[in-house]
C-alpha cells in the first residue's frame, strides 16, 4: 500500500493542474494558460522546501540553492500571470513598473539570503517583498475589475486571498509556530488555484471556437473599456479592422475546411504581429478580424497595420483589406470600430485578388 504525505499529494495536485493547462496552451495558443500551468508547478515545488527530505534534498547548503531556485521561478510565475491575465503593461503600465520592480526586489532578497546567514530581520523582509509582490498584483485585478474586465474578478479574489494566507504564514513563522506556516500557505495556494481556474475558465469562453483569438463579445468589452480610460487619461487609442477579400468564393471553390485554415492562418499571422501592443486581438465578424490598440498615434497604429497586411499577403497570397481609425476621429466607440470596418471593406475591395489554395 503506498502512502502518500499531504505535501505529496498536494504537490502532485499542483502539478496535474500545471499539465492540464499546459494541454490548454498547445490547444488555444493563449500563453496566459502557459503561464497559470508554470505558476501551478513551482507551487508544487515550493511545498518540497518545507519537506526536503521527499525529493532527496540533504544538507542545508543544498536545501537553502533549491529554495532560491524554487522561490524565484515561483515569484516570476506569478508577475507573469498577472502581466499576461490583466494585461497589465497595456493596460496599466504603472502598475507593470511597480510590479516589476516588486519582483526585482523579491528576487535582489533571495540573492542577499544566499550570502548573509538567515536572521529575523532577513526573513521580515522576504515576508514584507512577497507580500507587497501579491498586493501589486491584486491592486492590477482591482483596476481592471471596476474597469470592465469581468474575468479580472476572480483574479482579484485569488491574489487577495493568497496575500491574506501569506500574511498569516508570515505572522505564524514570527510567533514561532513551526508547523502553521506552511498550512497557510498550502490553503492559500489552493484557493488561488481555484479562483484562478474560475477567472481562465471564464477567459476560454470568450474565444472564437475556430480561430483561437478573442471572440466578438470580449472585443466589444474590451472596446468600450478601452474608450473610455483613453477619453479620461486623454491617450491614444486605434482600431485596427482586417478583412480577408472573397472568402465565402474561396470556400465555394476550395471548400469549407479550406476556408477555415484560412481564418486560422490570418488570425495566427496578424496576433503575433500587434501582440505585444494589442489590447485585444479578436475575430469580429465572418471574414475579418479587429484589434484594439492603446496609448498609439494613428500614424505608428497605421504601421502596425501595414505589416499585418504585408506579412498577410506574403504568406497566404490573398488580400486583405486594412481599416484604421483613431479615437479622436470618433465621438463613441461604436463609431470608431465602424469608421475602421468601412475602411477596411473599401480597401479589400480596392485591393482585391482571390487567394489560390495551394499557398496554404
Amino acid at each position: 500500500m503506498i502512502h502518500l504525505s499531504v505535501t505529496q499529494a498536494l504537490a502532485g495536485f499542483f502539478a496535474a493542474i500545471g499539465l492540464y493547462n499546459t494541454l490548454i496552451y498547445f490547444v488555444t495558443g493563449d500563453r496566459a494558460f502557459l503561464w497559470y500551468s508554470v505558476l501551478m508547478d513551482t507551487v508544487a515545488g515550493v511545498q518540497f522546501v518545507f519537506a526536503p527530505h521527499l525529493i532527496g534534498v540533504a544538507g542545508a547548503d543544498a536545501l537553502q540553492i533549491y529554495r532560491i531556485a524554487i522561490f524565484a521561478l515561483y515569484f516570476c510565475a506569478q508577475a507573469v500571470f498577472a502581466w499576461t491575465f490583466l494585461r497589465v503593461p497595456v493596460r496599466f503600465p504603472r502598475r507593470a513598473q511597480a510590479i516589476a520592480g516588486l519582483l526585482a526586489a523579491n528576487l535582489l532578497a533571495l540573492g542577499v539570503d544566499r550570502l548573509l546567514p538567515a536572521t529575523l530581520l532577513h526573513r521580515s523582509v522576504d515576508h514584507v517583498l512577497f507580500i507587497a509582490l501579491l498586493a501589486a498584483c491584486a491592486s492590477a485585478a482591482w483596476t481592471g475589475s471596476f474597469g470592465g474586465q469581468d474575468d479580472a474578478r476572480y483574479h482579484l479574489m485569488a491574489y487577495a486571498s493568497m496575500t491574506f494566507f501569506a500574511l498569516a504564514s508570515a505572522v505564524s513563522d514570527f510567533a514561532g509556530l513551526a508547523a502553521w506556516p506552511i498550512y497557510f500557505f498550502q490553503i492559500g495556494a489552493l484557493l488561488q488555484a481555484a479562483l484562478l481556474t474560475l477567472a481562465l475558465a471564464s477567459r476560454y469562453f470568450k474565444l472564437d471556437p475556430l480561430t483561437g483569438v478573442k471572440s466578438r463579445r470580449a472585443f466589444d468589452e474590451a472596446l468600450i473599456h478601452g474608450f473610455r480610460i483613453s477619453r479620461k487619461q486623454h491617450a491614444g487609442l486605434a482600431v485596427i479592422v482586417v478583412s480577408i477579400h472573397a472568402l465565402k468564393e474561396y470556400e465555394a471553390r476550395n471548400g469549407r475546411m479550406a476556408g477555415d485554415a484560412m481564418l486560422r492562418r490570418v488570425a495566427n499571422l496578424c496576433s503575433g504581429c500587434c501582440r505585444d501592443r494589442a489590447d485585444v486581438f479578436a475575430r469580429y465578424g465572418d471574414e475579418a478580424f479587429a484589434a484594439i490598440i492603446p496609448r498609439v498615434s494613428k500614424d505608428d497604429a497605421e504601421s502596425i497595420a501595414q505589416r499585418m497586411r504585408d506579412l498577410v499577403e506574403d504568406a497566404c497570397l490573398t488580400t486583405v483589406g486594412i481599416g484604421v481609425c483613431a479615437i479622436e476621429e470618433a465621438h463613441s466607440a461604436k463609431g470608431i470600430v465602424q469608421r475602421a470596418a468601412q475602411r477596411s471593406a473599401r480597401d479589400a475591395i480596392g485591393r482585391a485578388r482571390i487567394p489560390d489554395a495551394a499557398a496554404l
